[in-house]
């Protein structure tokens, strides 16, 4: 079968370097290790440690180099190190405190993985499946031993099944993720064949804490992709309903169990915890074996099941990440780490805005953060090395979707971001200014200028699928008879709770609220798109038409009209821009910019047509209004372009 992955012997020419083939080899062994060697993914990693550090210091530019390093949460990362070292120092265990803390060292394979696959875009489909077929085989693996009655429950190599559990739940994601998105109807069923046995390796784990991150990872998933996969996740638990075995029922009931062993073994250890912390407040009790400190501050309970008993006062954690980490670290500790976490999402955040073509992976790296971050509450997943090895893996596969080339700098980013934050707001305080005066009937002549102007190219009936870009309080597409139509505006939430907007609005309108820079529709979805006058206002223009360009169906049609100025009439605007005189408009176009950026996401343009400068500087100066004569007085004429443009 040709598998993506065996795409790996091409992605290196008879040219590259000695340094460029280790490179790829130590990524491709990560990636393939981390799923089932603890071992091999922790040599591995140090390979690759190594390769990186060598590419950065042979190239020589390593101020360039740092910018594709960073991932942009290195103070939290600092001050949560920084935190864990002092609760060491401040421990009766201060050796072993430290020795423990050698698994803050696997944050590298986040670091590593994104600097290898931003600078080696070729890298990625091939470690994406690297990772898939080893967490296939691993499962498979796993279901043969239980098959064959080696193991009561399912867990591959690994030496416990709750690691199995967390680490299983993760990689199921970033494998549905591929069932769905991929470029390919190969790659998709591959995927989904891959998909089955992951699954079955879960679920006869018998992991709740597995079963519950999991399942957060899925509802994740749903809010962006939940036509495409709510009816496919119905459909599995129906099924699995009448399928499983009743071990893995008597699991699913046992969570509402209050008396069931392990959830007494919980709940006995983190009330100690929480005596533990009260003395420990700041920086913890250390990094080290917790069961000895348990016995110091409680004693068996005759009450409790001798098995309970056991396990409370002999495991070294608190089947948490967040009472271990707080009893470890102290509430500085926890508060650092809750940090670092809320950064790394942010960033992968950002990333998922950067990256176009790979936006549902990156995706679906988050929602394996999810589903640690969940199970978490119930295991020690970040004190566990296999788990949190495959947890920066998976981060920073997610944080290599974006090209070096195209990577901005963080401060070009912040301050775009800043600008069109005060474009929305200024947006949100015109119209507060004028909801009592305006009269939104002018929708119905948009409405009608456009049916004119897509005659020939589009046939609107009742059956049409019209997105709207920038609704604002109704929408042109209030005014066409479709019974399928979305709209989309930052500011839908304000609209929303207007009652005047309210009476221009039609029923079978579904609004969101969100940006364009991440429609949350399906591929092939609308038939017509319409941005009217908005491309200026968003954050990343040419993020929304690629965007446009997905949800758009083959033979769809964009109605696209925009203001674009000449040369000097750029010119002026950018420096209105520039000292933020205008605050509604983040960017400003000429027509040859507009033509670049649709040939750029895809598009052909199928027909334009405009005013003409000079009539509308001639307009400009006959209005009688201040701004008008101003801006014809200063050259800076805009001029309405229509474009309808098709895939």
């Amino acid at each position: 079968m040709n598998l993506p992955a065996l795409s790996v012997i091409h992605t290196l020419p008879s040219s590259s370097s000695w340094l460029q083939r280790v490179h790829a080899f130590a990524l491709f062994a990560f990636a393939a290790f981390v799923c089932f060697s603890i071992a091999g993914s922790h040599i591995s990693l140090g390979l690759l440690v190594i390769c990186v550090a060598l590419h950065v210091w042979h190239s020589r530019r390593w101020l360039q180099h740092s910018t594709q390093i960073a991932l942009g949460f290195e103070w939290p990362l600092a001050i949560f190190v920084i935190v864990c070292l002092i609760s060491t120092i401040l421990s009766d265990l201060p050796w072993q405190s430290f020795r423990n803390l050698k698994n803050l060292l696997t944050i590298l394979g986040a670091y590593t993985v994104a600097y290898s696959l931003r600078t080696h875009a070729e890298w990625r489909k091939p470690a994406l499946w690297i990772f898939i077929l080893s967490a296939t085989g691993a499962a498979l693996w796993g279901l043969i031993k239980f098959g064959l009655g080696l193991t009561e429950k399912v867990m591959s190599t690994q030496s416990t099944t709750m690691t199995w559990g967390a680490m299983s739940a993760m990689f199921i994601l970033i494998t549905l993720a591929a069932a769905n998105f991929t470029a390919t109807v190969h790659e998709r069923w591959s995927a989904r064949v891959f998909f089955i046995p992951q699954l079955f390796a879960l679920f006869l784990s018998l992991v709740r804490g597995a079963y519950v991150g999991f399942a957060a990872g899925v509802l994740y998933l749903l809010k962006r992709h939940w036509k495409r996969l709510l009816p496919a996740f119905v459909l599995l638990a129906i099924a699995g309903s009448f399928i499983a075995p009743d071990t893995v029922r008597a699991r699913f009931a046992s969570m509402l169990d209050p008396q069931n062993p392990t959830l007494l073994v919980r709940l006995t250890q983190w009330k100690i915890a929480t005596r533990i912390i009260a003395d420990h407040p700041f920086f913890g009790a250390g990094w080290h074996d917790l069961a000895a400190l348990t016995r110091q501050y409680a004693q068996p309970d005759p009450n409790l099941p001798e098995a309970v008993n056991h396990d409370v006062f002999r495991i070294g954690h608190y089947h948490s990440t967040y009472f271990t980490l707080a009893t470890s670290g102290g509430m500085l500790g926890f508060l650092s780490f809750a940090w670092l976490m809320i950064a790394v999402w942010r960033r992968l955040g950002k990333a998922m805005r950067c990256s176009m073509i790979n936006m549902n992976l990156v995706f679906a790296c988050r929602a394996a953060m999810v589903s640690f971050l969940v199970a978490g509450l119930f295991d020690w997943t970040f004190g566990d090395a296999e788990v949190v090895t495959m947890l920066w893996f998976i981060v920073g596969l997610g944080m290599g979707q974006i090209d070096s080339q195209t990577k901005e700098s963080e401060t070009h980013m912040e301050k775009r971001e800043q600008r069109w934050r005060k474009a929305q707001v200024y947006e949100k305080q015109w119209w507060e200014g004028r909801m009592e005066a305006l009269d939104l009937g002018y929708y119905q002549a948009y409405a009608d200028e456009l049916r004119r102007e897509l005659t020939g190219l589009i046939v609107i009936t009742k059956q049409t699928a019209v997105l709207e870009i920038g609704s604002g309080p109704a929408g042109i597409l209030t005014h066409l008879d479709c019974e399928r139509k979305c709209a989309i505006d930052p500011l839908e939430n304000f609209y929303a709770a207007v009652p005047k907007f309210a009476g221009f609005r039609d029923r079978r309108v579904r609004y969101y609220a969100g940006q364009a820079e991440a429609l949350p529709f399906e591929d092939n979805t609308f038939d017509l798109i319409i941005n009217d006058n908005v491309l200026d206002h968003c954050e990343n223009p040419q993020r929304v038409l690629q965007e446009m360009h997905r949800v758009l169906k083959t033979n769809g049609r964009v109605y696209f009209r925009m203001v674009t100025y000449h040369a000097w009439g750029k010119f002026v605007r950018v420096l209105l821009e520039r000292f933020q005189i205008d605050h509604g408009h983040p960017y400003t176009f000429s027509k040859t910019d507009l033509i670049s950026a649709f040939q750029k996401a895809g598009f052909q343009i199928l027909k334009t047509m405009s005013k003409g400068y000079l009539k509308s500087w001639l307009t400009d100066l006959g209005s009688g209004s201040w701004k008008g004569i101003a801006k014809a007085l200063l050259f800076a004429t805009r001029d309405k372009t229509l474009y309808v443009l098709g895939k």
